[in-house]
C-alpha cells in the first residue's frame, strides 16, 4: 500500500509539474509573440514624430526607441557597459525567475502567472535589445492634458500587470497561518499509525 501510495503521489506531482510548465510556456509564448508583432506593425506603420491620438489625447501612438530603461537610466552609458547591464545581466535575472517559476512548490497559479507575466515581458524586450542594439520599441503613452506615463509598450504593460498579480496574491500571514495548520494537521494524519487488534 505504501510502495502505491508513494507512486500515485510521484504521479500526481509530475502532473502538476507538467501544467505548472505548460502554463508558463504558454504565457511567456503569448507576451513574447503578441508584443513582437504589436512591434513590426508599429514600426511599420506609426509615425515617429506627429502622435495618433486616442480618446480626447489620453492615449498616444506613436514609434520611439528607448536605449534606457525606467526613468531613462543608462542612456548616456557607453554602448559596452548598457549592453553588459541591459542585456547580460538582464538575461541572468531572467533565467533566474524562470528557473525560480517552474521549480519552486511555493507559488500558488495565481503568484506562478504573475511571475510568467513578468519574465514574458521581460523577455520580450531583451530580445529588442539583442536585436537593436540595446534599444527597445515602444509606442504607448497614457495620460491627461501635462500628467502622462513616459513612452512604454505592451511588454512593459505585462510586466507591471504581473508584479500587480503577483503583491495581490501573495497570502497574507492569517492565511499563511491558516494554511500551516491546515497542512499540518493533514500530515499528522496520513502519518498517523494503525493500531493492530
Amino acid at each position: 500500500c505504501h510502495a502505491a501510495c508513494g507512486q500515485t503521489l510521484d504521479w500526481r506531482q509530475s502532473v502538476r509539474k507538467a501544467e505548472r510548465l505548460g502554463l508558463v510556456i504558454l504565457i511567456l509564448t503569448l507576451c513574447i509573440q503578441f508584443d513582437q508583432a504589436l512591434k513590426i506593425y508599429v514600426r511599420a506603420t506609426l509615425p515617429p514624430v506627429s502622435p495618433i491620438s486616442l480618446l480626447d489625447g489620453i492615449i498616444e501612438l506613436r514609434y520611439a526607441e528607448a536605449s534606457g530603461v525606467f526613468m531613462g537610466l543608462g542612456v548616456g552609458w557607453p554602448n559596452i557597459l548598457r549592453h553588459i547591464v541591459l542585456i547580460l545581466l538582464a538575461a541572468l535575472i531572467l533565467i533566474s525567475l524562470l528557473g525560480f517559476t517552474v521549480r519552486s512548490r511555493l507559488l500558488n497559479i495565481r503568484q506562478l502567472m504573475g511571475m510568467a507575466l513578468i519574465a514574458g515581458g521581460g523577455l520580450s524586450n531583451l530580445i529588442d535589445r539583442v536585436v537593436r542594439n540595446g534599444a527597445v520599441i515602444d509606442y504607448i503613452n497614457v495620460g491627461y492634458r501635462n500628467i502622462r506615463t513616459g513612452m512604454f509598450n505592451f511588454a512593459d504593460a505585462a510586466v507591471l500587470i504581473g508584479a500587480i498579480v503577483l503583491i495581490l496574491s501573495t497570502p497574507t500571514d492569517r492565511e499563511s497561518t491558516i494554511e500551516t495548520i491546515y497542512s499540518d494537521s493533514s500530515t499528522r494524519r496520513r502519518r498517523r499509525p494503525r493500531v493492530e487488534s
